[in-house]
């Protein structure tokens, strides 16, 4: 129970003005939380029907217990095992308000923890249009871009549009049970598991979400970062990097310049943020890569398995640091 717990307040919302938001519930068999982002369901051996904050209960459940019971009485509920006893305040179910989808499930295969990692690696949560506070859902698609990089991961979910907050896609990537089901119904999107857990959230508009086909498809002049500095580049910590055909340069945060000389297939000079770059360049398949004709965007070797780019400045960005 105190896993289930844990997870469960993750959909809460201390900071809401809404007291309800940093509630949970029994209902139906299930205990439920929502903070007013997404709604987090998951089965119980609990039949009551009430509202509580969950604090209590979850140091109730500090240590496994096996058979302890419920009731509710004049606002109260009472919770016991052996020797120990909690009373918490509680309201009817009724007066927390969730989200939910009623409608049946459609089999998914989604996506692995692994995945919803790295595109919340290209998302800005602060970004100034809303449709780019999260994962867009689109095309069979999910796509994550702050402006800067972008990624964009094949989903078998092809007739859904709309983004799914941020907030959402973190709590996704925290649980190891697999989904099996999605259900859409205009204002919220839903997802089974395997284990009975349901999560339902609210979606944002993706009229404003950039077009990924007007990005990945500039896809022009192909270039090979060498064997050589691959494992430099991976371990390496800096705040910008420079490839040439000469090899990499990089600065730190102290505007110290290092350099690491290999020769590089191809004709290109580009300064790129490591961070960005790291984002394509850890899932990249090979070490292949390619520009657009301007050289402004470097677009990632997928294959079939995910579509990447991010964007880069001129070759003479080192030239104020005196490189």
């Amino acid at each position: 129970m105190k896993n289930i717990i844990q997870r469960v307040m993750k959909a809460c919302n201390p900071t809401s003005p809404q007291a309800s938001a940093n509630m949970c519930k029994f209902q139906n068999g299930n205990l439920v939380a929502y903070g007013g982002t997404f709604c987090v369901q998951v089965p119980v051996p609990v039949d009551l029907d009430c509202a509580f904050k969950p604090q209590t209960l979850l140091a109730f459940y500090r240590k496994e217990r096996d058979g302890a019971s419920f009731t509710v009485k004049a606002g109260k509920m009472r919770v016991k095992h052996k020797r120990e006893t909690v009373t918490i305040k509680c309201l009817p179910s009724e007066e927390m308000s969730i989200i939910d989808v009623l409608r049946n499930p459609t089999p998914t295969k989604w996506l692995p923890v692994g995945a919803l990692k790295s595109l919340l690696e290209c998302v800005d949560p602060a970004y100034h249009v809303a449709s780019m506070q999260g994962v867009c859902l689109r095309d069979g698609k999910l796509v994550g871009t702050d402006g800067k990089v972008m990624l964009a991961i094949p989903i078998d979910i092809k007739s859904v549009s709309c983004v799914l907050p941020v907030d959402t896609i973190k709590f996704l990537a925290s649980c190891d049970e697999h989904v099996t089901g999605w259900s859409f119904d205009g204002a919220n999107f839903k997802l089974w598991f395997e284990g009975g857990m349901t999560v339902c959230t609210r979606v944002i508009s993706s009229d404003e979400f950039p077009d990924i086909e007007k990005v990945m498809g500039q896809k022009s002049k192909a270039f090979c970062i060498s064997e050589k500095v691959v494992d430099d580049l991976k371990n390496l910590k800096c705040d910008m990097i420079e490839l040439t055909p000469k090899g990499v340069r990089y600065i730190a945060d102290d505007e110290s310049i290092g350099a690491i000389r290999a020769p590089v297939e191809g004709d290109y000079r580009f300064a790129v943020s490591k961070k960005n770059f790291d984002t394509i360049f850890k899932i990249n398949k090979g070490v292949k890569f390619f520009t657009n004709d301007s050289g402004s965007i470097i677009i990632g070797n997928g294959g079939k398995r995910f579509q990447s780019a991010c964007g880069v400045m001129s070759g003479d960005a080192f030239t104020k640091y005196g490189a």
